[in-house]
């Protein structure tokens, strides 16, 4: 049995000092998951904490099958997706007259996205899809396996190879425009 395993029963059984092991082994790799997936650390920060506050009530009804890393990826990236769609959910209604009227059309946007010069790493990461850009963070920067990243997603291994070989071109695409290789 892993460590996690015994982590959880012990948190199961009440133990304090276990809960707070297991959110410190997991806390940074949350947190820059969330960061990485939103851009902003404020709200990275209350995501993170959320994943945990999520994982702990549904604790009781968790079956140890593999890896709780796995299950707080999971918590994680609904809770991200979760942000985005309240984020286009705000309306137009709200802005004042004037900013409305200076509002880009999609079209525009998505022209402006592809024209804009990358400075950064994080900027080329930034122009890939979402369903790419997820891929990328989670195996080079949380360095989890294929078979993990599957399991998180709920994809096939041989579909998050794909996606991590096409955001790898796109991204090699990116840099080279960009003068970095």
């Amino acid at each position: 049995m892993d460590e996690d395993f015994f982590l959880v029963r012990q948190i199961k059984s009440g133990r304090e000092e276990s809960v707070e092991k297991f959110v410190r082994k997991y806390y940074p790799s949350i947190l820059n998951y969330c960061y990485g997936k939103v851009r902003d650390h404020m709200y990275a920060e209350d995501l993170t904490q959320q994943t945990f506050l999520n994982f702990f009530q549904a604790l009781n009804r968790y079956e140890h099958r593999g890896k709780a890393k796995n299950f707080l990826y999971v918590i994680a990236g609904n809770l991200c997706k979760n942000y985005f769609e309240k984020q286009e959910k705000v309306p137009q209604t709200f802005l004042p007259e004037e900013s409305r009227e200076e509002l880009p059309d999609e079209k525009t946007l998505h022209f402006s996205t592809k024209m804009a010069e990358a400075v950064s790493i994080e900027d080329a990461l930034m122009l890939l899809s979402k369903e790419q850009r997820e891929v990328i963070l989670l195996y080079y920067f949380q360095e989890l396996k294929i078979r993990e990243i599957a399991e998180i997603l709920g994809q096939t291994q041989s579909n998050i190879k794909y996606r991590l070989k096409a955001a790898k071109e796109r991204l090699k695409e990116i840099l080279r425009k960009e003068d970095f290789l």
